[in-house]
């Protein structure tokens, strides 16, 4: 698999991958719909979006949103149902945060749900921390909210 920035072309994988997961445990929500339909604006307006590739098709997906401030929210990270379990999932999200430090992110918040815990588990393996639950970011099925604050890749060292 090699990861590559998003293109338009990768539009119906990224959104089959996504409606896929959200579908087979949860129902589509007006934010999924909202992104699915403005997924090129979205990336105009200065959106990180990283696509797994293998033999020309969309494998895994993960993208993130400038909040404001240096915070950044991670979105639509997922693998194909049948590769999961080999690691495409932890490659895309560290690929992802390298390009949020990058774009000169310092925090990164994300949205799940507990009953995806293997998600959950790798979060935490990668350093993020739960945190309350801010209501007002609009989504039914979120229970678990999740903050990492990047390392300056220079120092080695987590901003003070």
């Amino acid at each position: 698999m090699r990861i590559v920035l998003y293109e338009p072309r990768h539009r119906d994988g990224f959104i089959r991958l996504n409606r896929a997961w959200i579908e087979r445990s949860f129902r589509l929500e007006e934010n999924d719909l909202e992104l699915f339909g403005h997924l090129d604006e979205r990336v105009s307006d200065g959106a990180l979006v990283l696509i797994g590739e293998e033999d020309g098709e969309v494998v895994a997906t993960c993208m993130a949103s400038p909040l404001g401030d240096g915070v950044w929210e991670l979105e639509k990270l997922t693998t194909a149902e049948n590769l999961r379990g080999r690691g495409i999932g932890t490659a895309m999200l560290r690929a992802c945060l390298d390009g949020i430090r990058g774009r000169g992110g310092i925090r990164v918040v994300l949205l799940t749900n507990s009953a995806l815990e293997g998600a959950i588990r790798m979060y935490r393996r990668e350093g993020f921390v739960d945190v309350p639950v801010d209501p007002s970011w609009g989504y039914d099925r979120v229970d678990v909210q999740m903050e990492l604050t990047l390392q300056d890749a220079s120092s080695g060292r987590r901003p003070s």
